[in-house]
């Protein structure tokens, strides 16, 4: 006699149904990336007046204060975030795409204009940023932060073959726009617990 009870196919398709349906509500209760959007956009827009100082050595050394604070306002965002839903989710990704990003940004940005390739500092950091984006969108699962990345990485290198001037200062105001713009989309569309 076997003594393992068996569920009705009926009941188990109505269970797995409800660990689905509290999947879904709980990835929807901690996706928050709007939160990060709107600061880093902000900082990316405050940052662009200071491309003009020091051939843009300027707007590293305003990112250099700038990318810790924004980093410790979007870990304090997120950490209050899973302490009001009362589920945790591991941000190890997160923080390795982050330090990727600020690693790339930072040597792309100051390698390329030390070693005389005014081209690897001027594109090489909104590029790593759209690629970072793109790994944020597939992270949050989101249709609408992919369409952002991949929109911005176009624009760079459509200017990258561009005769345009002052790339530097349109990029980072497209960039800082598009994340503000994109991030207040993203909160009207969040759930708040």
């Amino acid at each position: 006699m076997d003594s393992s009870a068996s569920m009705p196919t009926a009941e188990a398709a109505r269970t797995l149904d409800g660990i689905r349906s509290t999947r879904e509500h709980t990835r929807k209760d901690l996706r928050s990336y709007w939160f990060p959007l709107v600061v880093f956009g902000a900082l990316t827009l405050l940052s662009t007046p200071f491309f003009w100082l020091w051939d843009g050595g300027g707007v590293g050394l305003v990112w250099l204060a700038a990318a810790p604070a924004g980093f410790a306002a979007v870990a304090r965002h997120y950490r209050r975030r899973e302490l009001d839903a009362g589920v945790a989710s591991s941000p190890r990704a997160y923080v390795v795409t982050s330090c990727l990003l600020i690693g790339a940004c930072f040597a792309l940005g100051f390698g390329g204009g030390i070693g005389g390739e005014p081209d690897i500092a001027r594109f090489g950091p909104p590029l790593a940023i759209a690629l970072a984006y793109v790994a944020f969108a597939w992270l949050e699962r989101s249709a609408l932060l992919a369409l952002l990345a991949c929109s911005l990485g176009g624009l760079t290198l459509a200017l990258a073959f561009s005769e345009v001037t002052d790339v530097s200062q349109i990029l980072a105001a497209a960039y800082g726009a598009s994340f503000l713009f994109v991030g207040v989309i993203a909160r009207t569309r969040t759930p708040q617990p």
